[in-house]
Parts: structure tokens; C-alpha cells; sequence
């Protein structure tokens, strides 16, 4: 009697795991979908993030002796998306904003704070040990198109004096 018990219970039990073998099978496809459906946009995501930090890199290395190139001010103002887990990037490009808003006008600190918001970005994607400070600071810019750019800049600021008394006295 108890041996027609035993028997019993494990037909039960094997009829169970068939059952739920059953539903695993048919399951396991939907899953396995599903989890290289996640996957995928996973890498997806990341290597989406990965190409704009290297964008930003690139920019604010080629634009390393022209700060005031728009490629420059687009790559400074796509720090804190493109490195928002980074504290010490996202502090170096608060630190340049600080160093660019002062008044008077310091501009070899603010050369400085850039060429340190470059190491930190170089750092943070994959560059620290291969381009150190002398790299990011021998940029090539012809000495002629940097009169060209002062004699712009300052015809700028000789225009935004200007608009100022202008605004006063009226």
C-alpha cells in the first residue's frame, strides 16, 4: 500500500516537472528575446554615450588654442550630459565657467581651467595615460589667424563698451 503511495505521488510529481518543463520551453523563447531586446539597447545606449563623450573630447582638443570657437562652446556646454557620472570632469567645467565669468578678465587662468577640463575629459574616456598636459597644450594655430581673432575680439569689446554707454545715456 504505502509502495502504491509512493508510486503515485511520484507519477505526481514527474507529471509536474513535465508540466513545468512544458512551460519553460515555451517561455524560454520570449525571454531569451526579451533579454537581447535589453541587451541591446543596453549597448545601444552606451555606445551612443561613449561616441558623444569622444565628440567632446575631439572638440575641445581641436579647439585648444581657439576657446572662443563654437565647436568649443557646444563641447563645454555638452559636459554635464555627456559626463553626468563624472564629478571631477563636471567640477572642471564649473571651474572654467567660474574662471570665464570673472571680472576683470584673467585669460591665462581660463586657459589654464580649459586645458584641465580637457585632462579630466581625456582621463574619463579612455586617454589619461597617453595624452598628458604638454599634448594638450601644444595645439597648432598659425600666428596670423590668432592676430586675426584679437583684432576681432577686441573690435567686440570696443563694440560692447560702446553699446554700454549707450544703454547708460539713454
Amino acid at each position: 500500500m504505502i509502495t502504491d503511495w509512493i508510486t503515485a505521488g511520484a507519477a505526481v510529481l514527474t507529471m509536474m516537472a513535465a508540466a513545468a518543463a512544458l512551460i519553460v520551453a515555451w517561455r524560454a523563447p520570449m525571454m531569451a528575446a526579451r533579454f537581447a531586446e535589453n541587451l541591446r539597447r543596453q549597448n545601444e545606449v552606451e555606445s551612443e554615450r561613449t561616441r558623444i563623450r569622444m565628440a567632446v573630447f575631439i572638440s575641445l582638443m581641436r579647439c585648444r588654442n581657439q576657446l572662443l570657437h563654437r565647436d568649443a562652446i557646444d563641447a563645454i556646454n555638452l559636459v554635464d550630459v555627456a559626463f553626468a557620472d563624472s564629478q571631477s570632469v563636471r567640477q572642471a567645467r564649473k571651474s572654467f565657467a567660474e574662471a570665464t565669468f570673472e571680472e576683470p578678465s584673467h585669460p591665462v587662468k581660463i586657459v589654464e581651467r580649459y586645458h584641465a577640463l580637457i585632462d579630466k575629459v581625456a582621463n574619463e574616456v579612455g586617454f589619461g595615460g597617453n595624452i598628458g598636459p604638454s599634448d594638450i597644450q601644444s595645439g597648432y594655430y598659425p600666428r596670423g589667424l590668432g592676430r586675426l581673432d584679437e583684432a576681432a575680439f577686441a573690435d567686440a569689446e570696443e563694440k560692447i563698451a560702446r553699446a554700454a554707454i549707450g544703454d547708460r545715456t539713454a
